[in-house]
């Protein structure tokens, strides 16, 4: 299986910038980046805030696994090349962290956030754009659902309307852009 050819700090940089110029209102302060200890203990779970007005964005970001083969797991409509989006669920339990956090701060918008490309070409070229958040899958957490402490991620594919959470195949609609 094959991942990404960046990092999940070359991509977090590249959707951070490319979400502020397309917000267009002020972030109020500079965007937090919490400490791998604040990340995992509560109130965490997230990669980066934008504290931005009327409502502040936090956000996890993910670098998917590429599927290049059919498989009995590829969930249904979807065909090869799509993402595989592994969710952290051991301690510290990050997918509970940030299903916490949308509890704590209701007005917040809570997203995972992983990239519908896996190119660094391709990450060159929606950053130069400013697209990069235009070419992202955001999954808000409390879509997916309380999960246990097993292996579970998210198959999505640029343009499905159904991305799919396993390790029980269980549908969740997309309906996200920012």
């Amino acid at each position: 299986m094959v991942t990404a050819e960046f990092s999940e700090f070359s991509f977090g940089y590249a959707l951070t910038d490319s979400l502020i110029q397309a917000l267009k209102s002020p972030l109020g302060v500079a965007p937090v980046f919490p400490s791998l200890q604040q990340e995992g203990s509560a109130g965490g779970g997230y990669d980066v805030h934008l504290p931005a007005i009327p409502f502040p964005l936090f956000l996890q970001f993910k670098i998917p696994q590429v599927l290049s083969r059919q498989s009995t797991l590829c969930p249904p409509d979807y065909w090869p090349p799509y993402y595989r989006m592994p969710l952290r669920t051991q301690k510290p339990n990050q997918h509970q962290l940030l299903l916490d956090l949308c509890a704590a701060q209701p007005s917040a918008m809570v997203l995972y956030a992983s990239p519908l490309f896996h190119k660094v070409r391709d990450l060159d070229n929606h950053y130069l754009s400013k697209s990069v958040h235009q070419n992202t899958a955001f999954i808000e957490p409390s879509r997916i659902g309380k999960l246990d402490d097993k292996a579970h991620h998210v198959s999505y594919k640029p343009g499905a309307a159904t991305y799919w959470r396993h390790s029980e195949p269980t549908a969740i609609e997309t309906g996200l852009n920012l």
